[in-house]
């Protein structure tokens, strides 16, 4: 199945890092998730997190395909990483927007696993979509041992090689 840009030009790829304060505790008081969610979520090494302020909606949302994604994820995970929802499976909502660019959940966790991310996202367009030069992309992952909030937007081909740049820079930082 071919994935229709609708003629779109693909956007240049962009990485951007940027200072974030992001705690789970705050987030998950925010949210407002059972405390079984919240036990999970803290146990986890890499967790998927809705918006929760996109426009007038006041709930939290999660982008098209977002448990597609998951659920890929999930069962490509052969190295044993700890994956979670940080939302009640009754609470869980996706929000459809009507364009061409598959937009990724925001992720939260260490900076050794922004590579294998971005490996299952590029992984899951391939899949879905076959050659990834043509899907675009919109990715961010919150790193949490650099309090870094890590994005990209651009070709699913190309976000591997941006991620491994960002692990670089953020191993180069002299952060705690």
């Amino acid at each position: 199945m071919a994935h229709d840009h609708g003629g779109n030009r693909m956007t240049e790829p962009q990485l951007t890092i940027q200072e974030t304060t992001f705690t789970f505790d705050d987030f998950i008081d925010s949210v407002g998730v059972s405390r079984k969610v919240a036990e999970e979520v803290l146990a986890s090494d890499l967790v998927m997190i809705p918006t929760t302020d996109f426009r007038e909606f006041g709930v939290p949302l999660f982008p098209n395909l977002s448990e597609e994604v998951y659920d890929f994820i999930a069962r490509n995970n052969s190295d044993g990483t700890q994956i979670s929802v940080c939302i009640d499976d009754e609470n869980y909502q996706e929000l459809i927007l009507h364009h061409s660019v598959l937009h990724v959940a925001t992720w939260v966790g260490k900076t050794v696993l922004l590579p294998l991310l971005g490996k299952w996202v590029v992984d899951f367009v391939k899949s879905k979509w076959g050659d990834p030069s043509k899907t675009e992309v919109h990715f961010k992952m919150i790193v949490t041992d650099k309090k870094k909030e890590i994005e990209y937007t651009g070709p699913a081909s190309e976000m591997n090689g941006a991620l491994l740049e960002a692990v670089k820079t953020l191993g180069s930082s002299h952060e705690e």
